[in-house]
């Protein structure tokens, strides 16, 4: 009886797995194509983001194709901590003017182990200089 427990517990836990997987590349796909409406709606289907935390990215991604920057930053608030959503969020808050808040994140960004990739430095800093925020461009950019 107890193995069967198990076997249930893992053989459903793959198949929910599976599920998330397909889930995801389902809505990579459609924002690929620029289906971002219908990225939107898959997400919705695939259930709370705290399950699958590249939800809130994926969700962020799709407000940014939309052009929804206040909702895009609002999905970002709860991502994971890693530098790829730091910087996006970043220079959402920047070309919104929210430059306290921006700088804030910058700070977070720059404090973390995992560095940003160069690419994403520069396009990072491009943003903010933009945006007005010229000395943390430079703190991204590092010495040169």
């Amino acid at each position: 009886m107890a193995a069967f427990a198990l076997f249930l517990l893992f053989a459903g836990g793959g198949a929910a797995g599976q599920a998330d997987a397909g889930r995801l590349a389902e809505v990579r796909r459609l924002l690929a194509r620029n289906e971002f409406v219908a990225a939107l709606a898959a997400l919705d289907a695939a259930g709370s983001p705290d399950s699958n935390p590249a939800l809130f990215r994926l969700r962020a991604e799709a407000q940014v194709g939309l052009f929804d920057y206040p909702a895009a930053v609002a999905a970002l608030e709860d991502a994971p901590r890693e530098p790829d959503n730091l910087a996006l969020r970043a220079r959402l808050l920047a070309m919104l003017s929210r430059d306290d808040e921006a700088r804030a994140t910058v700070d977070e960004l720059l404090g973390l182990e995992e560095p940003l990739p160069e690419a994403a430095r520069v396009e990072l800093a491009a943003e903010l200089r933009e945006s007005g925020l010229v000395p943390e461009a430079r703190r991204v950019l590092g010495p040169p």
